[in-house]
């Protein structure tokens, strides 16, 4: 079994569910170890993973035309996929980036964790989309 393990999964960069915290993963490097008490059954795995539990579903948050929406995000700094119908223009602590019909990614909008405000001010329906990561 140890063999088959290490062959399909050692050094390999994987994502592990663990059973207390269905709702995260993390990814990381796995290893299989030695063995000890054979006939316990026992299978030392250790894995090398980031400093964060990555939520298994994306976050997605839609604001349709102008307003503010609040982007709640767990502890892990992220920069969202924003995406939009057309012309709008996003304003949150002190910065203001207008953006065009497509996909971008804004460098300056990082979420901090907790609530994030956002104000869109224009008529196009604008989704942000991100992955939350706690400790």
């Amino acid at each position: 079994l140890v063999t088959t393990l290490r062959n399909a999964w050692h050094g390999l960069e994987v994502s592990l569910i663990l059973p207390n915290d269905t709702t995260h993963y993390w990814h990381g490097v796995i290893e299989f170890g030695e063995i000890s008490g054979y006939n316990e059954g026992k299978i030392p795995v250790k894995m090398t993973a980031g400093p964060y539990k990555l939520k298994n579903t994306l976050t997605s948050v839609t604001q349709e035309g102008a307003g503010t929406v609040i982007l709640e995000n767990e502890r892990r700094p992220v920069t969202p996929l924003i995406s939009s119908t057309g012309s709008a223009t996003l304003t949150w602590d002190g910065y203001s980036v207008a953006i065009g019909a497509g996909e971008v990614t804004v460098p300056q909008l990082v979420l901090s964790p907790g609530e994030n405000e956002i104000t869109v001010a224009g008529s196009a329906t604008v989704t942000f989309t991100y992955r939350e990561g706690s400790l």
